[in-house]
């Protein structure tokens, strides 16, 4: 998926840093990003009842990606496992 001119906007005045302090490889998210993803994919779909967005956790296991994520409302289905492994 290509990057968006905000996030680009946000990232590349850092990107030296980053890389500086965490070396490579690394995975970098853009919260804002999936957070206003969310919210848009759940206001478009939002007239149609009983509409639940599930989140692919096994597509992106990160736990932190998970507690952010779950204000905009989709569903864990795996998650509880998902916590229980990491403890």
């Amino acid at each position: 998926m290509p990057i968006s001119q905000d996030f680009q906007n946000r990232l590349y005045p850092l990107l030296e840093q980053i890389v500086d302090h965490f070396g490579s490889p690394f995975h970098i998210y853009d919260e804002k990003g999936l957070r206003e993803g969310g919210e848009n994919l759940t206001r478009t779909f939002s007239a149609i009842r009983g509409f639940k967005e599930y989140f692919a956790v096994k597509a992106l296991p990160n736990p932190r990606i998970q507690i952010d994520s779950n204000p905009v409302s989709f569903s864990h289905g795996c998650w509880p496992v998902l916590v229980t492994t990491q403890r």
